[in-house]
């Protein structure tokens, strides 16, 4: 087998957090040791790197695709430096071929909860004290008789009235008619999506937006109306806009590029209260990722291409680059750490009641 292969890694602009340099094949940049170890992982085969200028990963069409996607099925590029599931690549794109599995994705429907309130809604009383007060309020008794002050009777009315306010006030009586714990509404579908009047959100990551596309049903299609792109760096920049909050917005993305978003959120507005985010389960299937090849890739070039990415994959690199990814991150968000971002920004597909 012909190990003497130059393969040529498809990678996206990321403006100057990290500038390639092709003379030492190294990154330079506020994120530029993530990068450099993200090349390390191809370091037994020989490759160039070629940065495009696209900020998006692209996806596919009956037609041809785009981004990197577009890249790769046009032979510009034989690897890119992410996977797809190709559950959302129509067979009749015949320029890419599925290489090894190097993970698992689903998508996720991610959104910060509402602001906590008190909602009225409708509860029942304790059915003993109002009764019981009401019966002894209904007895047959004389004015003078019932407000002698000398009469034991009067006592012990006084005191069984009081006995029976206190224990209505104390169990809430009084105010379970006016307010009560409600559960918050989470958005855990498409039709929630749909029906809400939240903006909708892409990420770098094209899977999302390729399982919505190829959704005929009603809520599929008002999602791609309304829908709008945004990169991780721009949606800094949305969050240090005070009038925007981020509970306008619903965000398709996996679990790992969502962290980020969040941590961004947290940083951008230290001083303002976290809202608690929420993520959606069962919303979407869960499909093996693949790494993307170009389908004239020979058979040799291929294999070697192939090998690498199942050892990455068994060695778990991956995710330790995930995690590196947003360690690195809060770092150049946040350099003394002072914001505590790491511990605010949690996720729960189990919300919380109001209080």
């Amino acid at each position: 087998m012909n190990l003497n292969f130059q393969f040529k890694f498809g990678f996206i602009d990321r403006g100057t957090l990290a500038i390639y340099d092709p003379l030492k094949n190294r990154y330079v940049g506020q994120i530029a040791r993530f990068m450099n170890k993200n090349l390390e992982r191809f370091a037994s085969v020989n490759f160039t790197v070629v940065v495009f200028g696209e900020r998006v990963y692209g996806d596919c069409d009956s037609v041809n695709c785009t981004g990197l996607m577009g890249r790769i099925e046009r032979g510009e590029i034989d690897l890119v430096e992410f996977g797809s599931t190709f559950a959302t690549i129509p067979l009749s794109i015949t320029g890419l071929k599925p290489g090894a599995v190097v993970g698992d994705v689903s998508c996720n429907i991610f959104s910060a909860l509402p602001e906590t309130g008190i909602t009225r809604e409708d509860t029942n009383s304790p059915p003993i004290v109002w009764p019981l007060i009401c019966a002894i309020l209904r007895q047959d008794l004389s004015k003078q008789a019932l407000f002698y002050t000398h009469t034991l009777r009067f006592i012990w009315m006084s005191i069984i009235l009081i006995i029976f306010l206190m224990t209505a006030l104390y169990t809430g009586s009084f105010t379970t008619d006016l307010a009560a714990k409600v559960p918050i509404k989470t958005i855990d579908s498409l039709e929630d999506v749909a029906d809400s009047d939240r903006i909708p959100f892409w990420m770098e990551d094209p899977f999302c937006r390729a399982f919505v596309n190829s959704n005929p049903s009603r809520a599929g299609q008002e999602i791609m109306r309304r829908a709008q792109y945004i990169t991780l760096g721009d949606s800094f920049g949305l969050f240090m806009e005070q009038q925007i909050k981020i509970e306008k917005y619903v965000f398709f993305n996996n679990p790992y590029s969502m962290k980020p978003v969040r941590l961004g959120n947290c940083v951008k507005n230290v001083n303002r209260p976290m809202p608690q985010w929420h993520q959606s389960t069962g919303s979407f299937p869960v499909y093996p990722l693949f790494s993307i090849l170009n389908s004239k890739l020979s058979p040799d070039a291929t294999k070697i291409i192939n090998l690498l990415c199942e050892k990455n994959f068994q060695s778990h690199v991956e995710f330790h680059l995930l995690d590196k990814w947003n360690s690195y991150l809060y770092k150049m968000l946040d350099p003394e750490q002072k914001s505590g971002c790491l511990h605010k920004t949690f996720i729960s597909s189990k919300p919380a009641l109001y209080p």
